[in-house]
């Protein structure tokens, strides 16, 4: 996906099928807001429930890494928490899925994460499995991602 209309894509998502990563491991109602400031900076707000069950958020900002695709986005949490974040495919008032790839400096390892989000807290059957067929179709096995807890 190259072009993004952010003005579309702002709001309120919910994470329905995550591959973990550290901020959500073992939490639930996890989701983020995104809101497009006057600069163009795009404000980011994660938030969720432990999995001692304490609330948690994290605040960053978003920037287009390449004005010719602008779906491709740098996301940065505090001052050394720097990742890639690439919307894939997204249906605006539905889904959206989205995919990062981070090289760790001075090795050979990636820190790789995909996770469906829905402005819902349940997302259809058919749109689950078109989802999944085209993470499968990119090498994301349906089968490595875990639903997160929605009961909030």
């Amino acid at each position: 996906m190259e072009f993004l209309a952010f003005l579309f894509y702002t709001g309120l998502w919910y994470e329905i099928f995550p591959k973990e990563n550290q901020f959500q491991e073992g939490g639930k109602c996890v989701n983020a807001t995104y809101t497009i400031n006057l600069d163009g900076i795009v404000s980011v707000l994660n938030q969720a429930i432990s999995a001692l069950g304490v609330y948690e958020n994290i605040e960053g900002y978003a920037v287009v890494k390449n004005p010719a695709v602008s779906a491709t986005l740098e996301v940065t949490f505090g001052s050394n928490q720097i990742g890639s974040y690439d919307i894939i495919s997204t249906h605006y008032k539905e889904y959206s899925i989205v995919y990062s790839c981070t090289d760790i400096p001075n090795t050979n390892l990636k820190i790789e994460f995909a996770c469906i989000l829905d402005r819902r807290k349940i997302l259809p059957l058919a749109t689950i499995n078109k989802c999944n067929e085209f993470l499968a179709n990119l090498g994301v096995s349906a089968f490595n991602l875990s639903t997160t807890l929605r009961n909030c």
